[in-house]
């Protein structure tokens, strides 16, 4: 089964008001009008900063030995991972214009070979569409899935459910932390 891709750019980075360490990456799809907020971590935000500010990474050994083997990065899919957490990318890459390889990185290294090498940046539709559909339109506020949030701020959010009283947001995120527990045992083992 072939999957569908939106095409997305990143039109911005931002700060969380109530958690003060949360970063939020903005990606807008490329021929719409619908955004979805990404969690990031600050050396991420750090890192896109810098890039959005037109501090593109130079030329590198790495680069010019792919140009030898005429090997090109294609375009770049973000994911997130099954045990959930922060987005990663794949970086798609073919020789002679056939897909050859794939390569996992982090969200900041995809995101960053996508606008220095201007490729198109995808997302997988349905990724997209039920991130896109959480937005709630409430200006300052954006919305996101407990499984995308890390370790630590499942935590942190946990606390404050509980020092506001909201247990049923207290027992979803009491969920994931435990579901979490469980995928990083299953798979230690």
């Amino acid at each position: 089964m072939k999957e569908d891709f939106v095409d997305i750019v990143p039109i911005g980075l931002t700060r969380g008001m109530k958690f003060e360490d949360v970063f939020i990456l903005i990606l807008k799809e490329k021929d719409g009008n619908r955004c979805i907020p990404v969690l990031i971590d600050k050396e991420t935000f750090v890192m896109l900063r810098s890039v959005f500010r037109g501090n593109k990474p130079k030329n590198n050994l790495a680069k010019e030995i792919a140009s030898v083997f005429d090997i090109k990065l294609d375009y770049v899919i973000l994911h997130q991972p099954p045990t959930g957490g922060s987005m990663v990318s794949t970086l798609i890459l073919c020789q002679n214009g056939i897909t050859t390889k794939t390569l996992e990185t982090d969200l900041a290294t995809g995101v960053t070979a996508s606008l220095s090498e201007d490729v198109p940046l995808r997302l997988p539709e349905i990724v997209f569409s039920r991130l896109a559909n959480r937005q709630t339109g409430t200006e300052g506020q954006v919305s996101f899935p407990i499984s995308s949030m890390t370790d630590k701020l499942l935590g942190d959010a946990l606390q404050m459910a509980v020092k506001e009283d909201n247990f049923e947001l207290a027992s979803l995120l009491r969920d994931e932390i435990a579901r979490r527990k469980d995928l990083h045992l299953e798979s230690s083992n």
